[in-house]
């Protein structure tokens, strides 16, 4: 099972290599889009905590 992971581990860096040389602006704009909706996400928790404990 540890080589099956190895392969795929490989098989996907060669995937996003592949994705950044054929498209770079739509790689750059899913790494973008991925990082706001964690900024998201941290924000809506850090929310919901401050509303638990009344700051807000």
């Amino acid at each position: 099972m540890k080589k099956f992971w190895n392969i795929f581990k490989w098989f996907l860096l060669a995937y996003f290599v592949y994705a950044v040389v054929k498209s770079p602006d739509a790689a750059a704009n899913i790494v973008k889009t991925l990082f706001q909706i964690i900024g998201d996400a941290f924000r809506g928790i850090v929310g919901v905590f401050d509303a638990i404990l009344g700051r807000t």
